[in-house]
């Protein structure tokens, strides 16, 4: 399992850059409160950044100060990150069911070769700290019911404030559930809930996020304290944060989120076993599961990689449902998966090639054509596995996933790598700095540039609409606009640099140069990623 996760870290690291906008975002907020010694205030683009807390910039600084500035150790901190879930995945599994460990390893084997934990774990975002300090949560809770000692009831605070301190509020819709619900799960014979004991444990909790917020008041404005507090919370309920979406969007993201194994019949009857036991393992799985399931659906920003703790718990059940259910393969076992995916991998090419300029077909056509096929590499498995007993052919699985992951990064990530690495834009905006020169991003400018052009000015970012009066205000100025907000002008116009990215282009001009041939910038007529 180790060596399957350095081999998916070492193939991101190798061939996949930072990718905008998060996590060239991230790095930027860390290189900026490095630049300027602001260690207790995040910043980005020369402002208070006041959308996360800053355990994650701290984690980058303390890489940093060992190594120096570079960006391989912000993107180690996922795989890192990603290896510690994995350990404290399987010791919650051990506890759950500790008759049972071949389930923990099971479970935690399965989680990381789950399709999104594969290509995910060497995200530089805030997901994989968050994980782990919920996993370390549910595992000091479990104990300190069990116990009833102040030390489990502590670590279970320390977990609570560190992750309050990684993403804020939202590790309380994790971390609550099982605690209001107890009595759903744990055993009859537990001790009590002891008030003192979580009081002293909320109280560690809320102290760790305090003392920071305490220490940040001499440098931090109101304002941010008020939109840190206040405004990002209830934005973020409400949508107006971002990524906007319907109670019901994560229902049909349930089976793309436990891919591969979703696809897998035996898994069905691994969860369906699951469902029918009854024991604390399962009942402490459901109470975690259930409500937080819940308060993320009425969440009006979703993504996603939100899920992740409960994939988590999905993949540890699923791993005690396959050694608790009918170890008999079925013929479906080995097929079903096949039949699926086939369709699929055939369908992609003829869908790019209704739509020539489309994003599907400029994404296929980075890659080697035989890309797509590597698809196949999990069902092949399956139908090779299909007269093994479901546990050992889950296994052999497993690795088979793993190493199709790797393959599919291998393949994929240098075709694609240079349409998101935004180093040479970086450096031309790092030159037109130095030389005195204001700088305009035409857009919403997020810090894109910041980290890999180690910038130690501030970026303009402006609409089109305004975009337009700045630049003849500022001839002197570099501009840098995708090809979609470029209209030409009648006089010909040559970019000082220029870069794939995305669909298109990434460009910049002068912005003499741009007014000599008439050009302006506008909103581009369709969209395109």
């Amino acid at each position: 399992m180790t060596l399957g996760l350095a081999l998916l870290a070492w193939l991101s690291l190798r061939f996949r850059p930072l990718i905008p906008v998060d996590e060239t975002r991230y790095a930027a907020v860390a290189w900026e409160m490095w630049q300027h010694d602001s260690f207790l205030v995040p910043l980005l683009n020369g402002a208070d950044y006041d959308h996360k807390p800053p355990l994650l910039f701290w984690l980058i600084h303390a890489g940093w100060w060992l190594g120096g500035v570079s960006d391989a150790w912000p993107r180690l901190i996922g795989p890192l990150s990603s290896l510690l879930c994995l350990w404290l995945l399987r010791c919650l599994g051990e506890r759950l069911w500790p008759q049972r460990p071949a389930a923990a390893r099971l479970g935690s084997l399965l989680f990381l070769t789950s399709t999104l934990v594969s290509f995910y774990q060497g995200a530089l975002m805030f997901e994989m700290p968050l994980l782990a300090c919920i996993l370390w949560s549910w595992i000091a809770l479990r104990d300190a019911l069990d116990s009833g000692a102040w030390r489990h009831w502590l670590s279970w605070g320390a977990a609570l404030g560190l992750g309050l301190l990684v993403k804020g509020p939202v590790v309380l819709l994790f971390a609550l559930p099982p605690l209001l619900l107890s009595r759903l799960w744990s055993r009859p014979t537990r001790p009590r809930l002891a008030t003192p004991r979580v009081a002293l444990a909320a109280l560690l909790a809320l102290a760790l996020p305090l003392l920071w917020l305490l220490a940040a008041m001499a440098d931090g404005s109101a304002e941010y304290f008020q939109r840190l507090l206040f405004d990002q919370t209830l934005h973020r309920v409400s949508g107006q944060m971002g990524h906007p979406r319907p109670w019901y969007w994560y229902l049909p993201m349930l089976l793309p989120l436990a891919l591969p194994w979703s696809l897998w019949p035996a898994a069905w009857r691994g969860w369906g076993a699951f469902i029918r036991e009854r024991s604390v393992g399962q009942r402490f799985v459901l109470t975690a599961a259930v409500p937080a399931f819940a308060l993320l659906s009425l969440i009006g920003g979703k993504q996603i990689h939100y899920l992740l703790p409960l994939l988590a718990l999905a993949m540890l059940a699923l791993g005690q449902g396959l050694l608790i259910a009918d170890h008999r393969p079925r013929v479906l076992d080995g097929w079903l998966p096949l039949l699926l995916a086939l369709p699929l991998v055939v369908a992609i090419p003829l869908v790019a090639g209704l739509q020539p300029d489309g994003n599907l077909a400029l994404w296929l056509a980075r890659v080697p054509t035989w890309t797509p096929w590597l698809l196949l590499a999990w069902p092949l498995a399956t139908l090779v596995m299909r007269r093994e007993r479901v546990p050992v052919a889950a296994r052999n699985m497993a690795v088979a996933g793993v190493l199709a992951s790797a393959a599919l990064m291998w393949a994929a990530f240098p075709g694609i790598a240079p349409y998101f690495d935004l180093t040479p834009t970086a450096d031309a905006i790092a030159r037109a700095q130095a030389d005195g020169r204001p700088v305009l991003y035409v857009g919403n400018y997020q810090g894109e540039f910041g980290f890999l052009g180690r910038l130690r000015e501030p970026v303009l970012g402006l609409p089109p609409d305004e975009a337009n009066d700045w630049i003849q205000a500022h001839p002197d100025a570099l501009v840098v606009v995708r090809d979609k907000r470029l209209q030409r002008g009648p006089e010909p116009l040559q970019p000082q640099s220029v870069q794939p990215f995305k669909t298109g282009q990434l460009q910049t001009f002068s912005a003499a140069d741009l007014l000599a041939s008439g050009s302006r910038v506008r909103d581009p007529e369709r969209h395109r990623y």
